[in-house]
């Protein structure tokens, strides 16, 4: 499964494919990205991304509550493949800078496909907004975004 085979995948299990920089798809109270890095972040033959979790509703920078939020900043949660892969899934602050992932553009995207429609939505069905809260305040940084945050999860 290529990249072009990885969205077409993503689209046929109901998840909002805007084109090859985004996707979208709701889990419950929860929403997870697939947003993919332009400029500096490409590699040629690759494709540099994150996957990115936020409570649906969440409200962004300019304190709007954005349907389909493109931008990561947006998100509480900022994980690479490797995060993914190893089931890292609690909050660390990344405000400021965040890690991504590189995948070559035809190599094999299933196992990313796997984890976006099985591992995560598990981990989600997990995550409370109580527990949302408890590991902003402990790990967080404070940061405006978080303050924001903090205020939409109460």
């Amino acid at each position: 499964m290529n990249f072009d085979h990885f969205l077409s995948h993503l689209d046929g299990q109901s998840w909002s494919v805007r084109n090859k920089s985004f996707a979208s798809k709701a889990f419950g109270e929860w929403q997870v990205s697939f947003i993919r890095m332009g400029g500096k972040f490409q590699l040629p033959g690759s494709v540099a991304f994150v996957v990115c979790v936020r409570r649906r509703g969440m409200r962004n920078l300019e304190q709007e509550s954005i349907e389909f939020e493109k931008e990561p900043h947006a998100y509480p949660f900022k994980l690479t493949l490797h995060e993914i892969e190893s089931g890292d899934f609690q909050y660390r602050s990344k405000l400021l800078r965040y890690d991504h992932s590189n995948h070559p553009v035809d190599s094999d995207w299933s196992l990313l496909a796997a984890h976006l429609e099985n591992t995560i939505p598990a981990w989600l069905s997990r995550l409370t907004r109580e527990a949302l809260i408890t590991q902003v305040r402990r790990f967080g940084e404070s940061g405006y975004i978080e303050r924001i945050w903090l205020e939409d999860l109460k």
